[in-house]
């Protein structure tokens, strides 16, 4: 049963709750995902902007690095000072399947899921704040074609910090899910073009049979879930030379300032930055036109 007091279906272009299919869906967001059991990756925010920056001066077609992964499922730990993201992605509960909007003007919009991600913020793994739905989206107009990857918060806790963030500043709804598609991408680019850059080692955790009621039983038939746990090797990944070949249309791009809210209370203000792999030559800066966003931003 859907425990709607905690959770809300985040409505988009192309998500509603009248399709059966997204209700379905709301069912497994809501009882989250065993993000122990797969492989983690550990990495500081200035590491994951690191591979984000070279992935977007690859040539990498970025639905085919979540359509064709090569890493498909995993977990990303992000530790940003003493703030932890932890963000699971795995197949999506709606993969493949077509959702198709009609935007008007003879304009039609195809969305297919492939991978569902689950953010947990500041809370050790215990409880998702949100789901963000990536896919790829087809954009037609008669004779015209566009074919891009797609992100879209689907699901959020109520009074979690995502939608206390979003409520703080609106053009979260845009950036975090944007920020987490390009995480996805950066890793798979990575493993595809770089696989050097990571360093692996194994963890073995046991596997618990939650069924038996017996703890002696448990404990005598107890078995071993071998967890590999990867970590970035920076000063390898920072002599990875950049391409000038630009897949990306937005070499550069602003994060608004806003207020970071943690559990206890507190908020920390962060200052406006920019990010992207020209964020220091000013003269790369494309300013935002967020009416533009707001019509299209389930597939930016």
């Amino acid at each position: 049963m859907i425990d709607q007091e905690k959770i809300l279906l985040v409505e988009g272009v192309a998500f509603s709750d009248k399709d059966d299919r997204v209700l379905k869906a709301l069912e497994h967001w809501e009882h989250g995902t065993q993000w122990q059991r797969l492989d983690r990756i550990q990495a500081t925010e200035e590491e994951l902007n690191e591979i984000i920056d070279k992935m977007c001066s690859a040539t990498d077609s970025s639905s085919d690095l979540i359509v064709n992964p090569a890493l498909e499922e995993f977990t990303v730990i992000c530790t940003d000072g003493s703030f932890v993201t932890t963000i699971c992605f795995r197949r999506s509960i709606m993969y493949g399947q077509k959702f198709v909007t009609r935007l008007g003007n003879s304009t039609v919009s195809i969305l297919v899921p492939y991978i569902d991600a689950y953010v947990y913020m500041n809370n050790n793994g215990t409880r998702q704040d949100v789901v963000i739905a990536l896919g790829k989206s087809t954009i037609t107009n008669g004779e015209h074609t566009i074919t891009c990857s797609t992100q879209q918060a689907v699901w959020a806790r109520k009074n979690g910090l995502y939608l206390s963030m979003c409520e703080t500043d609106n053009r979260s709804e845009i950036e975090f899910p944007r920020d987490v598609k390009l995480i996805y991408m950066a890793v798979q680019h990575a493993f595809r073009n770089r696989p050097e850059v990571f360093l692996h080692s194994e963890v073995r955790t046991p596997v618990v049979n939650s069924k038996s009621k017996n703890k002696k039983a448990r404990h005598e038939t107890k078995k071993f879930h071998t967890v590999k746990i990867i970590h970035i090797n920076y000063e390898e990944l920072i002599r990875v030379p950049s391409t000038t070949h630009y897949q990306m249309t937005c070499p550069c791009w602003g994060v608004a300032g806003h207020w970071r809210n943690y559990q206890s209370g507190k908020r920390i203000w962060i200052k406006p930055y920019r990010k992207g792999a020209e964020r220091d030559n000013a003269e790369k800066y494309l300013p935002k036109s967020y009416a533009i966003y707001e019509e299209v931003s389930a597939h930016a």
